[in-house]
């Protein structure tokens, strides 16, 4: 079956069978492991999958390309049975049913994890709509490695000082460790898209007692870059008493005259909780 990309999905096919492997790899892939695929596709990091022996359930938002998928064509027979294919949007699907918890076996090389691994080649257009959508199953995975488009995985992977750091890079970081991967070309796609991808991995993050609740937090960060040119308190003020945001600042070392992106992590943190 001939497939041609549909550009409303905003459909890239990964052709590049080394770069499947790489990929398989950095998500450090074991024989039985359950694994979570968002956006097959043609199948080419699917097979990749299989072939180094996981249990994949793959997500298609395409209903030719889940047909495809499920007449296993260019998959092996004897790895046919470990792949079960959903078709859906990933955005408007359950977690809870995507990724069920299941409890782990004690029969040898039988033993399947829970929770599963996600990896993804995400298309362009909703890839930070979907990064944020791991937040809503963070207990359903321990590891999730996904090829973005590279402007997006500069600013999820950002430090404080430049302008890639914003309000994704911390509604990411303060669930997830952000693990850089390597760059792909646009050739190794059909057809080539016009900028770089890049691979990265995000890791759940174990929360200390006194980390600030999540929405509290995701709700600062908001306020605080609403107008990346003005001053952190400038922005506050209109959430804020001016009292309240002094005390805060000051608790918390921080200058009045700074911008929201020369703050790191662990002064919004420290701000959350305060204010």
């Amino acid at each position: 079956m001939s497939v041609r990309p549909n550009k409303s999905l905003g459909q890239h096919f990964l052709t590049d069978e080394n770069i499947c492997h790489k990929i398989v790899r950095f998500a450090r892939i074991r024989p039985r492991q359950r694994v979570l695929e968002i956006g097959p596709g043609t199948g080419q990091l699917t097979r990749a999958l299989l072939q180094a022996g996981a249990r994949v359930r793959a997500v298609e938002v395409d209903p030719q390309l889940a047909e495809r998928l499920r007449r296993g064509q260019g998959i092996a027979q004897e790895m046919q049975e470990r792949l079960e294919v959903v078709e859906g949007d990933v955005l408007s699907l359950d977690w809870q049913e995507l990724a069920p918890l299941s409890l782990a076996s004690n029969h040898g090389d039988s033993v399947e994890e829970a929770p599963v691994k996600i990896v993804g080649n995400l298309p362009y257009n909703i890839a930070s709509r979907i990064l944020l959508k791991m937040i809503t199953g963070l207990d359903r995975f321990q590891r999730a490695v996904f090829m973005i488009q590279k402007e997006v995985a500069r600013r999820v992977a950002a430090g404080p000082g430049g302008k890639d750091y914003g309000s994704l890079t911390l509604s990411l970081q303060y669930h997830f460790a952000v693990e850089t991967g390597f760059d792909v070309r646009p050739g190794s796609f059909r057809p080539p898209p016009k900028v770089m991808s890049s691979v990265l991995a995000l890791t759940p993050l174990d929360r200390r007692p006194d980390t600030p609740e999540a929405k509290a937090f995701h709700r600062l960060v908001r306020i605080a870059f609403r107008h990346r040119r003005k001053t952190l308190y400038n922005n506050l003020k209109g959430a804020f008493d001016d009292e309240s945001i002094r005390q805060a600042l000051g608790s918390c070392a921080i200058e009045a005259r700074l911008r929201p992106e020369q703050l790191d992590l662990q002064a919004f943190l420290c701000l959350c909780r305060v204010l």
